[in-house]
């Protein structure tokens, strides 16, 4: 049992971002400021947990992934994703595409990001395109011609 303040309670922020006095044990320690938060009221305080450090960050300093985790911004292995949702997604999860240098999630993990939408890409010899950006001509189509002629995607790359 507790008699002293000093050692059983923090200054910590809580509801609508006021401080006060709270047990210890109902606190967490945020590392973006080394502040003491109110459990109950961390939302109040944009203070959220960060799946890849394993400890709390205000959301100023993370990303919300696609798949609803929240990661430190700085982590090299996100991606935003390049279908203007403003999304972020593991690198793994995602393919790249050629032409563009845009990201977009692969079908196959679609499961795991509630709601979002994927794409397959178009497997060239320059890589993965996106369907938009690939055009597909039939073999015979430059048949007669002398000239050399390069595929549309591979001038786009």
């Amino acid at each position: 049992m507790c008699g002293l303040r000093d050692n059983c309670y923090v200054y910590a922020y809580g509801r609508l971002g006021r401080q006060y006095y709270v047990h210890s044990d109902n606190t967490v320690r945020c590392e973006s400021d080394d502040e003491y938060y109110h459990i109950d009221y961390l939302d109040d305080n944009n203070i959220v947990w960060c799946e890849d450090e394993s400890e709390y960050w205000r959301t100023g300093d993370c990303v919300l992934l696609a798949s609803d985790d929240w990661v430190h911004k700085d982590n090299t292995s996100i991606v935003e994703l390049g279908d203007n949702s403003g999304r972020w997604a593991w690198n793994t999860d995602c393919w790249c595409c050629a032409v563009t240098g845009l990201w977009f999630l692969r079908t196959d993990i679609i499961p795991f990001y509630r709601g979002e939408f994927a794409l397959d890409p178009v497997e060239t010899d320059a890589g993965e395109i996106h369907p938009d950006y690939y055009v597909a001509l039939p073999e015979n189509y430059f048949a007669g011609y002398e000239h050399h002629f390069v595929p549309f995607a591979e001038l786009l790359v």
